[in-house]
Formats: structure tokens, C-alpha cells, sequence
């Protein structure tokens, strides 16, 4: 083959292939929009997260689960229960705080999914010609960071915060479809265990000062997450104890 020949072979391999890789980023850059410009979507990837530094109110009750402690405003929390592996913490201003049952998720990212949520609360829209440059690889975590953002049920803030003995998130609840809600997740400093919490409260001032209580008092008294049977007991007797209390203390004569 002469060296004309061979030179002109290789400049059409070079165009097929530069062209069987231009198709699909050319495709893949056409559709992105629909995936980030619906009023929805661009209402969630418009959300930018902010590092704040929960602060308890003077006036706070101690909840002991057993495997973990945190405080909550004073007088307003009265009745522990349980449902199967989660708790439920209710009382007066129609307030709740369901805790799901503790773990370590790491379908998403090996840390507890922490840096998964972490990177998927500050993905923003790409440009054209962002999302057209972007290998395979950095497009596909690209779209999990976006789709991730915005299947986010609570959207109206969103806040990050580490105390001494936890890390974690604060979803607030979006006025349209969650009002009252808020949602916290919960990572341990260097242990592998994590909790969700969610506090349904109408009043906004009482919802936010909860919230807040919970995220800076936060602490697991556990190293690893127990066995189901194990966390069953533990959820038993934690109910008993804290209604127990909470009878004892409903009876006690008021001061005059």
C-alpha cells in the first residue's frame, strides 16, 4: 500500500470513528434540556445548599432511644412508640418526629451515601457544550447527581452541618406540597451508622427550633448498627422507659 494510500485509510478510520463518538454526545447534548429545564426540575437544581451551625434552645428535654440521645424543646414531646424499627415521638402543636431504622446504606457511595448527597445538593445545569465534552463516565455521574437533586421530596432549603460527634443534612420541607416538614440526615464521625429523621410540626417556629435541637444534640451511643433482634429489644424498652417517665412525671402534683 503506498504511503498516499495508507495516510488515506487512516484519515477515514480517524473520521468514522470521531463520528460514531460525535453522534451520541451530539444526541445525549439535544436532550439534556428536557431533563433540567421543567419548572420542577429547575426549581430543585436552583436550590444551593448552605453550611450552618445548629444551636439548641435553653430549654430542652433529653430523648434516650437506647442507641441514641438528642434533645427536643422543653414540654412539647410526650409519647414514644415504636413500629416495628422505627420510632415515633409525638406530642402537644400536633408534633411528631419519626426516626427510621438506623444502617449504613452504601448503594450510592461507600461512605453512607454521604458524598453521594453531598455532591448531588450542589449539581448544577451544564451548558451545551459542557455536557457535549464530558467523557461517558463523567456524563452518567453528572445525570445521578441531577436526577438525585431533583427526586429530593423536600425542596425548599437545604442545609449541611457537623457537630463533634455527627455530620449531616437538612432538607426544609417545599410550601407547596410539604409544609411543616422537615427532614434530617444523619451520619456518625468516623463509625458506619446513619439515621433519617423526619419532623412534622405545623407550627414553623417550633418546627425549625426542633430541627435544630435535634441536629445539634445529636449522638449515637452505639458503634455499630446492632441486628434486627437486638435493635427490637432496644426499641422496647426505650418506649417503655420514656413513657414510663412521661406518666410519672404527668402526675406529679403542680406547684402552687
Amino acid at each position: 500500500m503506498s504511503r498516499k494510500r495508507w495516510l488515506l485509510t487512516i484519515t477515514l478510520v480517524t473520521l468514522a470513528m470521531a463520528a460514531m463518538s460525535v453522534g451520541p454526545r451530539a444526541r445525549r447534548t439535544l436532550a439534556y434540556p428536557n431533563q433540567v429545564s421543567s419548572p420542577a426540575a429547575a426549581a430543585k437544581l436552583a436550590i444551593r445548599p448552605k453550611m450552618v451551625e445548629p444551636i439548641a434552645p435553653a430549654s430542652t428535654d433529653t430523648i434516650d432511644t437506647l442507641y441514641s440521645t438528642f434533645s427536643v424543646p422543653s414540654g412539647v414531646f410526650t409519647t414514644l412508640d415504636s413500629h416495628e424499627t422505627w420510632l415515633v415521638l409525638a406530642g402537644g402543636h400536633e408534633a411528631e418526629i419519626l426516626l427510621t431504622e438506623i444502617g449504613y446504606p452504601t448503594e450510592l457511595s461507600a461512605d453512607g451515601n454521604f458524598t453521594f448527597y453531598n455532591e448531588a445538593l450542589s449539581a448544577c445545569p451544564a451548558s451545551g457544550w459542557a455536557v457535549f465534552s464530558m467523557s461517558d463516565k463523567q456524563f452518567a455521574s453528572h445525570v445521578k447527581c441531577i436526577a438525585g437533586k431533583v427526586a429530593t421530596p423536600y425542596a425548599g432549603d437545604v442545609s449541611v452541618f457537623q457537630t463533634p460527634n455527627v455530620k449531616g443534612i437538612i432538607r426544609y420541607g417545599s410550601a407547596e406540597r410539604f409544609p411543616g416538614v422537615i427532614n434530617i440526615a444523619i451520619w456518625v464521625l468516623e463509625k458506619s451508622l446513619f439515621q433519617e429523621i423526619t419532623v412534622t410540626v405545623p407550627d414553623t417556629e417550633l418546627l425549625e427550633q426542633t430541627a435544630t435541637c435535634i441536629a445539634a444534640t445529636y449522638c449515637f451511643k452505639l458503634d455499630v448498627t446492632p441486628d434486627r433482634d437486638k435493635l427490637l429489644l432496644l426499641l422496647k424498652q426505650a418506649v417503655a422507659s420514656f413513657n414510663l417517665k412521661a406518666g410519672e412525671q404527668s402526675r406529679k402534683p403542680e406547684r402552687r
